[in-house]
């Protein structure tokens, strides 16, 4: 059974390696975010509120992605997996509850998963590669 270790304020040194990991997922995940942002192009919406959107989005994500501290590839990918299910399944209920309607957001559920997924995993190969890790 995988498991992870997760920290990020056990110390200043902690904190230093974490904001480094989280800055690594955060570039993946807002070209990702960005790109899939134009399947669901809403026209009344300015790009500049959407990429301050996409940049919460991607900075709250890479924040839940690098405090984990995984011992395998499997678990990277597995924790990233499930912060991408937790997160989109939460934004597919609350469109659900305030349009009435969730079918349009459905396949933002798959690509998440995915999307945390790997970027989570990269963020494990190159932050061990950077020696970001405690």
């Amino acid at each position: 059974m995988p498991s992870t270790r997760l920290i990020y304020f056990g110390d200043s040194n902690d904190s230093k390696y974490g904001t480094l990991r989280g800055t690594v997922a955060f570039i993946p995940l807002f070209l990702v975010l960005m790109y899939a942002s134009y399947f669901y192009h809403t026209p009344s919406i300015s790009m500049g509120a959407r990429i301050l959107a996409i940049g919460l989005t991607a900075l709250l994500l890479c924040s839940a992605v690098g405090v984990q501290l995984p011992n395998t590839s499997s678990e990277a990918f597995l924790y990233g997996g499930l912060v991408g299910l937790v997160v989109s399944s939460c934004c597919v209920c609350f469109m659900f509850i305030s349009t009435g309607s969730s079918m349009t957001y459905i396949a933002i559920v798959p690509l998440l998963i995915l999307t945390v997924s790997l970027t989570s995993l990269l963020t494990m190969k190159v932050s061990k590669r950077l020696g970001f890790y405690p």
